[in-house]
């Protein structure tokens, strides 16, 4: 499960914060120092308070009792995971399915899943007494909240029913199954959420015994990586090597069992084909970092899409450097089935994580507030990062960008590329990023497409306000034969073109992709029956030409060609939601064919290359 929204009264120096949300993945909590961070995580992770909130307004003379909020405590909404919402899902309605004239279907299930994952809801109090939740309420899609007297049952059900237009069999398995969730769930709050904190001191040697669960201190740490080796070798393995990947000199990671039955934990900076097991070192000899960065990885790497985690860190910087940050988040970006609360005032933390949930923590007259930011909104994010203390450039301040026409693109170019890194292969390298040009209608033809080049240049070349350029990669159809691209620009291979007049028309040659979102997006006025061989008919009407004929791909406007199809065939605007469809496309195509876009890799690479070439000489 994860933490949706929070509300805290009357804990430390947070008096009466209006309730805020927390989003999947990884969220950001930033802020000054004594701002309040630290005591948000201990909030989020149900570490009761020393003493209840004094200030001003609750102390409001010397010498006086404090006039405490009557609700003091900790207020949490929980959404549960799609994977448990589909086994229980599942459960319950092979439980009726005798009832039902009506068998559903996987895609069926998967419809209901995903509107039970944003619908439902569990609201626990923490009010006083952190054994467990003081109150606890089932909100099933808010039908709830509407009065103090919970409805009746039959009501409930049948707002259901209508809701999501299910029979009223399926309804009452829903309400169970919802409170079977809250039952079976929200009493283990605590084992689901794992709090790290700079002061942990992992120990290299323990017991051996038969544990698999993390204590609190990460003080077991032998002890579980021998359960975890013992039971699945390969589990440990992925887990050896996300240690390596965020602590590259970690290159062997190996448990010696003791005379005394004590399991030791020993990493070595030689790999193992160099069979040098003697030069491998106990980790009490490794820094701090390594011992809470393998509790960590534990955590991540244990525990699967089933049973997700709430992992809450307090400051990594304070014992990490800055590049073991970036590549522990991105690790964290690849098993986003946790939900990862951390506190930073890091450039490097927030530079790293490309989708986020930011909160900013402040604090005046020795109360604490908190406040969400939009990251998509320049101003808001602008006044954030002023609030901790640092500028837009300390956030950007990538080593190199490879610069792309459009946000579609930089979005499925850098998943095509973490795509090479998931199947072992070179990916971006740390301190690349790929990222849009600003203003990208105006790259409309090849003059306005050179002044940018210079305007990048000039920028990135100067007082340092732009990362070094690496390359410009423009669409196919401002190739036409490079006549408006001076010569030492084209020969200086920083203007690439893609061999196709766009991106989009790599997504041609997949028309059961496209027809599946056809159907899943039509109108209601729009047939839903779209089929792999409708969209090829479509096309060869539209074009004479087959989906795959590669010199029409070449010169075709797969952009214009999509937008065009999406309102022909389901009524709904490809360019309206270009960068989702375009990651929603780009991703099925990675799966379902992982050298579709090879053209592409080879491009990046070949700029990576060529400018590792040139810093040599």
């Amino acid at each position: 499960m994860r933490i949706t929204k929070v509300k805290l009264n009357n804990y430390l120096c947070f008096y009466d914060v209006p309730e805020f949300e927390l989003g999947p993945g990884i969220n950001l909590i930033v802020g000054k120092n004594n701002s309040g961070k630290t005591t948000l995580i201990n909030a989020l992770s149900l570490v009761a308070p020393a003493s209840w909130h004094k200030s001003p307004v609750t102390v409001p003379a010397p010498n006086t009792y404090p006039q405490a909020n009557t609700k003091r405590g900790v207020v949490f909404e929980f959404a549960w995971p799609e994977m448990t919402i589909v086994r229980s899902l599942n459960f319950h309605i092979e439980s009726i399915q005798d009832r039902l004239d009506y068998i559903y279907s996987e895609e069926e299930i998967e419809c209901l899943t995903r509107k039970l994952s944003e619908g439902l809801r569990v609201r626990l109090a923490y009010e006083g007494s952190w054994e467990g939740p003081t109150k606890h309420d089932n909100l099933l899609f808010d039908l709830e909240t509407d009065s103090q007297q919970r409805p009746p049952y039959e009501t409930i059900k049948q707002q259901l029913s209508d809701l999501l237009c299910v029979p009223s069999e399926i309804a009452h398995a829903l309400v169970y199954m919802s409170n079977s969730l809250r039952f079976s769930r929200t009493e283990s709050m605590h084992e689901n959420v794992f709090k790290f904190n700079a002061e942990r001191l992992v120990r290299a040697t323990g017991l051996q015994s038969a544990d698999s669960v993390l204590a609190s201190d990460a003080s077991n740490l032998p002890q579980v990586l021998r359960t975890l080796l013992g039971n699945d070798s390969f589990a440990f393995s992925k887990y050896a090597g996300a240690v390596n990947r965020v602590l590259p000199e970690i290159l062997d990671l190996r448990l010696l069992q003791n005379d005394d039955e004590t399991t030791t934990i020993m990493v070595n900076n030689y790999e193992p084909s160099a069979r040098r097991p003697d030069l491998a070192a106990s980790l009490d000899l490794s820094g701090t970092g390594v011992g809470h960065v393998m509790g960590m990885l534990y955590e991540v790497i244990f525990h699967d899409e089933s049973n997700p985690r709430i992992i809450l860190i307090d400051e990594p910087n304070a014992f990490l450097h800055p590049g073991a940050i970036r590549r522990l988040l991105e690790v964290f970006q690849e098993n986003d089935h946790h939900q990862y609360i951390i506190a930073t005032h890091s450039p490097s933390a927030i530079m790293t994580v490309q989708k986020k949930t930011m909160l900013l923590v402040t604090r005046k007259n020795k109360i604490s507030t908190v406040n969400s930011v939009d990251v998509e909104n320049n101003t808001e994010l602008e006044e954030a990062l002023k609030e901790i203390g640092t500028k837009r450039s300390d956030i950007f301040g990538m080593d190199a960008v490879i610069w792309v026409e459009g946000k579609t693109d930089a979005t499925c170019f850098k998943m095509i590329m973490d795509g090479e890194k998931e199947n072992g292969r070179d990916g971006l390298p740390d301190g690349v990023n790929v990222l849009e040009l600003v203003n990208t209608g105006d790259l409309e033809d090849e003059q306005h497409a050179v002044l940018a080049v210079e305007i990048y240049q000039k920028l990135s070349g100067g007082v340092g306000l732009l990362p070094s350029a690496l390359a410009f990669v423009f669409d196919g159809d401002k190739d036409k034969e490079n006549k408006k691209f001076p010569k030492k620009l084209l020969d200086s291979g920083r203007i690439r073109f893609l061999s196709r007049q766009n991106f989009e028309s790599y997504f041609l040659e997949f028309p059961e992709i496209l027809a599946d979102i056809l159907n899943h997006d039509a109108a209601d006025d729009k047939p839903k029956d779209r089929t792999a061989e409708s969209v090829k008919r479509w096309i060869r009407k539209q074009e004479s030409k087959e989906y795959d004929d590669h010199e029409w791909l070449e010169s075709v406007d797969g952009a214009k060609l999509l937008n065009k199809m999406f309102q022909d065939l389901a009524g709904i605007s490809y360019k309206g939601n270009k960068v989702q469809y375009g990651e929603e496309i780009t991703k099925r195509i990675l799966t379902d064919d992982p050298n579709h876009f090879q053209e592409i890799v080879d491009l990046i690479k070949d700029i990576l290359d060529s400018n590792t070439a040139s810093t040599q000489n």
